[in-house]
Order: structure tokens, then C-alpha cells, then sequence
């Protein structure tokens, strides 16, 4: 690679970096970056947020236990985790249970509330 093609990767590399700093500091705190790996940029806010609601919820639905809920909730972030897992495509041998609780999730998506 000659010096120029360098150069103009560089320039192209900051000129994308200045243009995600832009968007997000005016669209609300996100930018296309966000989108190259949507789901992973959803996984990483969905997790912390889905721990935290385990922990301060007071209800569950009303056709579950307490218990029941707890074990639901416990699914739905171990997918999470998994999908946060930069090896979650070698490791085929948990997709099951991933897809378990993402399934629970999108099931029980309006029930996330205390």
C-alpha cells in the first residue's frame, strides 16, 4: 500500500469518527455506528437495564408465580449475556436456551414494568 492510500484511509477513518461524534451529540446520544451491529448495541443497553428490573421489580404477571418470573427473567438475561459474547457464534451448543429467552423476551416485552 502506497503512502497515499493511507492517507486517504486515515482521512476517510477520522472523517467517519467526527461524523458518529456529530450525530450523536445532536440525534439524542446515538449515531449510525449504533447500527453497524444493532443488535449487539441493543443487547448492551437491554442487559443492564433487564438485571437492575429483576432486582426492583415488585409484580410479576398475573398468570405466573413469583418464582415462575424470576426463572423467566433469569432466561431472558442469560440470552443477553450470551449475545453479548464475542464467540457466540462458535459456542452452538447454548443456542437453545439463547433463543429461549429471547423468545420469553419478545413474549412478556409488555409485562417489563413495576
Amino acid at each position: 500500500m502506497d503512502i497515499y492510500s493511507s492517507i486517504i484511509r486515515t482521512l476517510k477513518g477520522l472523517y467517519r469518527r467526527i461524523k458518529w461524534w456529530a450525530q450523536a451529540m445532536v440525534g439524542g446520544g446515538w449515531s449510525d455506528r449504533d447500527l453497524m451491529s444493532f443488535d449487539g448495541h441493543l443487547a448492551k443497553v437491554i442487559l443492564p437495564r433487564l438485571k437492575r428490573f429483576k432486582e426492583v421489580t415488585i409484580g410479576h404477571p398475573s398468570d405466573l408465580t413469583e418464582e415462575q418470573w424470576d426463572n423467566i427473567l433469569d432466561k431472558m438475561i442469560s440470552s443477553f449475556e450470551f449475545h453479548s459474547k464475542e464467540d457466540r457464534f462458535i459456542v452452538r451448543a447454548d443456542w437453545k436456551d439463547y433463543n429461549e429467552g429471547l423468545e420469553l423476551f419478545a413474549k412478556y416485552y409488555t409485562s417489563l414494568w413495576y
